[in-house]
């Protein structure tokens, strides 16, 4: 959205407010919209997350990050001679059928 259409979107919102609102509803949408804001910021403020809790990459939590990094996968089961033994099977594609009008945007 360029700055333009971005300006004249809140004009429009704007001058809509003030013609079919009266100043109560005005004042009481802006409270509100005021109100959840220092919510948000009071939330994140004082969500109780120190620094060591996100210094791992991007922010992520340490404790996730060192079990995800720590993850071993055993790979044992591929030596396994039942998993040795299994076979690919090749299914042929369907017969090819004609589904449909070559141009179905053709009248009937």
């Amino acid at each position: 959205m360029t700055p333009i259409a971005f300006i004249m979107a809140y004009h429009l919102a704007f001058v809509w407010l003030l013609r079919y609102m009266n100043r109560q509803t005005i004042f009481t949408i802006i409270l509100v919209i005021v109100l959840a804001a220092l919510g948000a910021l009071w939330y994140v403020y004082f969500s109780g997350r120190s620094a060591e809790d996100t210094d791992g990459p991007a922010g992520v939590d340490v404790g996730v990050y060192q079990r995800v990094k720590d993850l071993r996968l055993d790979v044992a089961l591929f030596d396994d001679p039942v998993f040795r033994e299994l076979k690919q099977e090749t299914i042929p594609p369907p017969v090819s059928q004609s589904v449909g009008r070559s141009n179905p945007f053709l009248p009937f």
